[in-house]
């Protein structure tokens, strides 16, 4: 018995993609930057909009009420919640341990 090769398209669109959800807390539309989309990274959700830096990392979220900052190996060194107008401040050390936190 011959098995022919089923040949799958590379990405396969909209698998594992939410576009809405129905009832509960966080019901509605999901959208997605058609150049996030393989990473999944939502840029509009209901709890807001999010923005992305090159790399992929969240650098704003909550519709622009949280702002994030990442180092030259994209961790987390600083994040603003401008609501409630708080800043903390991250510190690493040679090993990528977090060693600092400043709030």
């Amino acid at each position: 018995m011959e098995h022919s090769a089923q040949r799958v398209p590379s990405p396969v669109p909209d698998v594992g993609n939410r576009t809405s959800v129905t009832g509960g807390p966080d019901a509605g539309l999901y959208t997605l930057n058609a150049a996030h989309a393989p990473l999944n990274l939502y840029t509009s959700t209901p709890l807001g909009t999010s923005t992305y830096d090159a790399n992929g990392c969240l650098a704003s979220g909550k519709s622009g009420a949280q702002v994030l900052a990442y180092d030259y190996r994209e961790r987390l060194v600083e994040f603003h919640d401008v609501t409630h107008a708080r800043l903390s401040v991250y510190g690493y050390d040679a090993l990528g341990r977090r060693y600092k936190k400043v709030t």
